[in-house]
């Protein structure tokens, strides 16, 4: 475990979080959690959870560390995750922020 594999995961709950509330809907976080682990595995033939998948459309033969792979953790380790992520936080909270403002419910 890497500390940026850590601090995705920090912000990848902090958003789901942050989308289940402003959505009200525990079946979005599903949906968007299964949708990551079937593109991860059975669409690039990453590794989920240590775990490769047998087929997939694209096969991943080789890696080295950069923006968008960490051989540590996989996707969600590299520099591109985390800002998507953080920016995905970032968007649900100030929708959130916005239309409480407004008082919209």
């Amino acid at each position: 475990m890497t500390v940026a594999g850590v601090l995705l995961l920090l912000l990848w709950g902090l958003a789901m979080c942050a989308a289940s509330c402003e959505y009200r809907s525990l079946w979005l976080v599903c949906g968007m959690h299964t949708a990551w682990n079937y593109t991860q595995s059975f669409l690039f033939g990453l590794p989920n959870s240590g775990v490769a998948a047998p087929s997939s459309l694209f096969r991943m033969t080789a890696a080295a560390d950069g923006p968008f792979y960490s051989t540590g953790f996989g996707l969600e380790g590299g520099a591109a995750a985390i800002a998507v992520f953080a920016a995905l936080l970032g968007f649900c909270l100030l929708r959130g922020a916005g239309r409480r403002q407004s008082g919209d419910n």
